[in-house]
């Protein structure tokens, strides 16, 4: 444990206990990086907030609403079962809703995207990884994101933010012994990339970002394994150049017919996907797109088709 920052390691124990708070609340499935280095693995390496889905399928304003009423009540149960925990106060920031927990050792944030609702594949109950729980002494279990989603949502982030923490989560499938994504987590990539807030080839074909101040002052102390800064890079590099190896043809002319507004869903093997608010939402911006802005939008257009080529 002597690998561990004791600042992260202190977010972590808070972490792991706001999360029975969660699961009695039963509103939300975790994802992110908690899911994967809690539930999914056996803590490579800390994970210090919590990333959590609503994965109903009702309208907007009536999930807001339940939104904000279950974080209430998790609130209530924190307080009445963690000695001197406080919270910020409930707020949107960027179409987020976020809980910021403190106590006097540590801050942790409960955060739910609220434009990303509901779920494709079943949602998982899972118990924290055997050997999470060993080194943190403490059993809970979870409500989980599918694998399909939890990674291709990693992917997504991966290449939009490219932080250190998601390539060092993405690492084991793109290292020598790794096996690869397989084509379930393929098509959950595909699924959150249509559900992203940004234009599909500004994802697929992503510039390079120098992140080494994030990586000394948001990650350095955190993995339990070597990791460094040329290791990041190096693993940024393989997550690029696998990319057109994931997509088949088929795939390749959805996205474009999805780009264009009129989504070939017959060509997707997840067709229950169009059922998803981000998705419709983008949709519906695509159309606005095309409409006030058809240069743009046909240049959009022409970039992925080059990108998918």
């Amino acid at each position: 444990m002597n690998c561990f920052a004791q600042s992260y390691m202190e977010q972590l124990h808070l972490v792991v206990r706001i999360l029975p708070a969660i699961a009695r609340n039963g509103a939300f499935a975790l994802k992110g990086g908690t899911a994967i280095n809690l539930f999914e693995r056996g803590l490579p390496r800390l994970s210090v907030d919590i990333d959590l889905c609503y994965p109903h399928f009702s309208e907007r304003a009536e999930a807001l609403g339940s939104i904000v009423k279950h974080l209430t009540s998790i609130r209530q149960d924190l307080s009445k079962r963690i000695h001197g925990i406080k919270f910020v106060n409930l707020g949107v920031e960027s179409l987020e809703y976020k809980l910021l927990c403190r106590t006097p050792e540590a801050i942790v944030k409960i955060e739910v995207n609220t434009t990303m609702r509901g779920h494709v594949f079943p949602i998982r109950t899972m118990p924290v990884h055997p050997d999470a729980e060993e080194i943190l002494g403490q059993y809970t279990e979870m409500p989980v994101i599918s694998r399909e989603e939890l990674y291709g949502g990693k992917i997504c982030a991966a290449l939009d933010r490219q932080h250190p923490r998601d390539l060092f989560d993405l690492a084991p499938f793109l290292s020598g012994s790794g096996n690869g994504f397989d084509r379930r987590i393929v098509l959950g990539f595909i699924i959150c990339l249509l559900s992203h807030n940004r234009p599909l080839h500004e994802l697929l074909a992503p510039n390079a970002h120098d992140m080494k101040e994030a990586f000394d002052n948001q990650f350095v102390g955190m993995s339990a394994m070597p990791f460094t800064y040329e290791d990041y890079v190096k693993t940024r590099e393989m997550l690029f150049a696998a990319l057109p190896a994931l997509l088949d043809d088929a795939d390749r002319k959805f996205l474009v017919s999805f780009a264009e507004g009129a989504p070939d869903w017959s060509l997707f093997e997840v067709p229950d996907a169009a059922r998803l608010p981000a998705i419709l939402w983008k949709l519906r911006n695509i159309d606005i797109l095309k409409e006030r802005s058809p240069r743009k939008f046909d240049d959009q257009c022409a970039i992925l088709r080059e990108v998918l080529k």
